[in-house]
């Protein structure tokens, strides 16, 4: 629950507006009309996290998941597939077998697959990899087990999305933090419920939500385009918080 909310910019915009975009983030839209050396964002806010209750399903269900048509026409974007080539077939129906096609355990299983098998790395740039990419490296970033719990799951039916936000703790020893990111699902009965393959937990109060899309670029914390001639331009950032 947001608490309280603020957001400095400098140099000052000569407009800005907020607003909710089509998947229901709240997004603050920003226009300079004059030339500037540097962009400066502080965004700051206070919210009080709750832990999630136990997931279970209101009645008895197997995979593939299916929707009433009312949930279908209204989740059919998150429910798109993803590419899946042979090993992640041949994985994605070792989960569905172990878990004995039952929704709830084969989400389980999925998020401790992969967070027992795939090594986390912290990568700076680049888009996520494709799944076939995760699996053949064994290695990837929370972007890249995020997207790749998503294709297993929307291979069974399941509407799932891209979030990005805060966690609780650190991402690395030495203390710096980074925003972080991971997928959820929608459960019938239930609705979305997120999972961290990262660590292999259920999301509840150690994470904190800034957006969430059906595709990880619809879920970046900043986005915008600029004009110049021989530009040249460095991005940083600093991520703090205080948990309590």
């Amino acid at each position: 629950m947001l608490q309280d909310y603020r957001c400095d910019i400098e140099p000052n915009p000569s407009a800005s507006n907020t607003c909710l975009d089509h998947e229901g983030n709240l997004v603050l839209r920003a226009r300079f009309d004059q030339p500037t050396h540097r962009l400066e964002i502080t965004s700051r806010f206070v919210a009080t996290t709750f832990p999630n209750d136990e997931c279970e399903l209101t009645e008895s269900s197997s995979l593939p998941i299916v929707y009433s048509d009312d949930e279908h026409l209204h989740l059919a974007p998150y429910c798109e597939s993803l590419a899946l080539e042979a090993p992640a077939r041949q994985l994605l129906n070792q989960l569905v077998a172990a878990n004995d096609q039952q929704p709830v355990q084969f989400l389980e299983g999925v998020n401790t697959y992969i967070h027992e098998n795939i090594q986390r790395e912290i990568r700076h740039d680049g888009g996520p990899q494709i799944p076939s990419q995760t699996l053949a490296r064994r290695r990837g970033a929370c972007r890249d087990v995020s997207v790749l719990f998503m294709a297993l799951c929307r291979a069974q039916g399941f509407a799932a999305r891209f979030v990005s936000g805060y966690q609780a703790k650190p991402e690395v020893d030495h203390g710096r933090r980074f925003l972080h990111a991971w997928p959820e699902v929608f459960i019938p009965g239930v609705g979305w419920r997120g999972y961290d393959p990262t660590h292999g937990s259920i999301v509840a109060d150690a994470h904190v939500p800034v957006a969430a899309s059906r595709t990880p670029t619809g879920a970046a914390p900043i986005e915008g385009s600029y004009y110049g001639v021989a530009v040249e331009s460095r991005m940083d950032f600093v991520i703090s918080t205080d948990v309590q």
